[in-house]
């Protein structure tokens, strides 16, 4: 075998391989008269054959059927755009405002109507207002509706604002924790106030002044001032605090002179006493100042007598009924009733356990309770209880013992 037999014995082979596919130089090379070179050339030839009539065939349908394809869309298209045509010439794109479950109306933007809430609403303008919030916001749904219907973007926004929760700031002027205004004006409420303290820095009252800030969702239900205003009022109570200051300053300077009056004409009482006694009339320290009648010893500190059980133990000075009984010294006044064989009787605590009695009494000009001063009148001259005369029973005891008065008084 040649080398151009072996190169055609080659081709066959790669031929028949490859599915008998033409060689890329044809086979015009082969030998004709070798058999297997005939049956591939033939197998190759016939399966041209059918893969062209099956390409020629295929072509044909899809050209075919592209041109039905393109008919049937074009008037499914044409359809289509007519039903939308007649839609909208009727209807009309919108979107339904739902607000706590319940349709206010209709609008055209879902946008225009957010960005009217946002600048009209939430960023609301206007005087004493903090700030402003809306509990409930709506929500959106699409409809179309007849083109006669109207959006009412307006009303909506009506009805969102009578809904809206809006804050409002306002200052309370204090004065010793009272409120004396309010006012709308955080920087001249101040200034008012620091120029109230610096006018009376040289009081001696103390002015507790500030301003404090406060909210509220009512603000037509608050009386708001005019700073001018509150700065009068608080004027006007600062003078009050002063004029009342100076009135307790005066009150108690006012006492201090009637004390001193009071011990000076004590001072001078206890001097007579002692020079008409010729003896100190004091009684455990308790100056007694005042005789409480004039009149007749008729019984003295211990006597015994057929009427008494036992030995006196007071002094008993006679004198006209009705005679004012007058208080030895100043105390308080811890009985003042009927009391047995005492008849009316007037009891007066003094002080380091000294009481004075006053008994047998008309009447009762003191109550159980008060202060008397020295030489007040507390009862006039009597003769009830046990008493066979109109006279004073005068006792004065010292830890609850009787002493002798006649030892201080009536000597």
């Amino acid at each position: 075998m040649n080398k151009n037999e072996h190169k055609r014995e080659k081709c066959i082979l790669i031929a028949y391989k490859n599915r008998l596919k033409k060689p890329k130089n044809g086979y015009k090379d082969l030998n004709k008269d070798t058999k297997f070179a005939k049956i591939a050339i033939l197998w190759y030839n016939n399966t041209c054959r059918v893969k062209r009539r099956v390409y020629i065939i295929f072509k044909k349908a899809v050209k075919y059927y592209t041109k039905e394809s393109c008919k049937l869309f074009s008037i499914m298209a044409l359809a289509l755009g007519l039903i939308i045509a007649i839609i909208l010439l009727k209807y009309k794109p919108t979107y339904k405002v739902i607000v706590k479950g319940q349709e206010i109306g209709y609008v055209d933007s879902e946008q225009n109507l957010e960005d009217r809430i946002q600048s009209e609403i939430i960023e609301m303008q206007g005087k004493n207002i903090d700030f402003v919030s809306l509990d409930n916001m709506p929500s959106y749904e699409f409809k179309l509706v007849s083109r006669s219907r109207r959006c009412n973007e307006d009303e909506i926004m009506v009805a969102l604002k009578e809904n809206a929760r809006i804050m409002y700031k306002y200052y309370a002027v204090i004065l010793n924790q009272e409120t004396v205004g309010l006012v709308d004006n955080l920087e001249e409420a101040e200034q008012a106030i620091n120029q109230i303290k610096e006018e009376h820095k040289e009081d001696t009252v103390e002015l507790e002044l500030s301003v404090t800030e406060n909210y509220t969702e009512n603000i037509n239900e608050i009386s708001m001032e005019a700073v001018q205003v509150a700065q009068a009022q608080v004027e006007e109570k600062v003078s009050a605090l002063i004029a009342e200051e100076q009135a307790k300053k005066q009150a108690e300077e006012q006492a201090k002179k009637e004390a001193e009056e009071k011990a000076k004409k004590e001072a001078e009482a206890k001097k007579a006493a002692e020079e008409e006694n010729g003896k100190s009339p004091v009684v455990s320290g308790v100056l007694l100042a005042v005789t409480p009648v004039t009149g007749t010893i008729t019984s003295r500190f211990g006597a015994v007598s057929s009427i008494r059980s036992g030995a006196h133990t007071g002094t008993d000075i006679a004198a006209p009924s009705g005679t004012p009984i007058k208080a030895v010294a100043a105390g308080t006044v811890t009985f003042a009733a009927r009391s047995g064989s005492y008849g009316n009787l007037i009891k007066i605590s003094h002080e380091n356990g000294v009481e004075t009695w006053y008994g047998h009494c008309s009447e009762l000009y003191a109550t159980e309770g008060q202060q008397v001063e020295a030489g007040e009148i507390i009862a006039a001259v009597g003769s009830t209880g046990n008493s066979t005369g109109p006279h004073l029973h005068l006792e004065i005891r010292v830890n609850g013992t009787a002493v002798n008065p006649q030892t201080y008084l009536y000597k």
